[in-house]
């Protein structure tokens, strides 16, 4: 196991200063492919270059970013929290309903990284929260699979991986 946190937030601060410098400003309209289809790429280069490579990580991209979780990169509660308070998802198709924030026990609380998560995206950007999958939940067995919103501050990110 490797702690990566500080990996992920320069990733996070790079793709938040690109975006907020030089892109938020060209969006006049959601439907045009221009500006977002290149920040898409960016972002994607952006988490290669930083998190893929270092890592030795391979991250199949086709799909599409953040809509799938990468299970060897586990966000887990800071160390001194007995809870952590985490929004579910109900998903259809690619929509999500988020569900009032609940508070979790932190011990037996699995969590993968699928991406760093604000409500607009088309602001500027600060990323306050983290899109996980649950992959264990001690107390609520029920929730493994779905997606849950976590506040950034409130955890650690570790790669569990082969060059870990």
């Amino acid at each position: 196991m490797k702690d990566i946190r500080s990996e992920l937030l320069r990733y996070r601060d790079a793709k938040c200063h690109i975006w907020n410098t030089y892109f938020h400003d060209l969006v006049e309209n959601l439907n045009d492919d221009e500006p977002l289809y290149s920040f898409e790429i960016i972002e994607k280069r952006l988490f290669s270059a930083l998190i893929c490579h270092p890592l030795g990580l391979t991250f199949n991209f086709d799909r599409g970013f953040g809509l799938d979780s990468v299970r060897t990169i586990i966000v887990k509660p800071k160390p001194n929290l007995i809870e952590i308070p985490a929004m579910l998802a109900d998903a259809s198709g690619l929509n999500r309903l988020w569900r009032k924030a609940e508070n979790l026990l932190a011990s037996g609380l699995s969590l993968a990284f699928m991406d760093f998560f604000q409500w607009d995206n088309y602001d500027y950007l600060s990323l306050p929260f983290v899109k996980c999958e649950v992959m264990d939940c001690k107390e609520r067995p029920d929730y493994q699979g779905n997606e849950a919103l976590v506040e950034t501050h409130l955890v650690d990110f570790v790669f569990v991986g082969d060059n870990a």
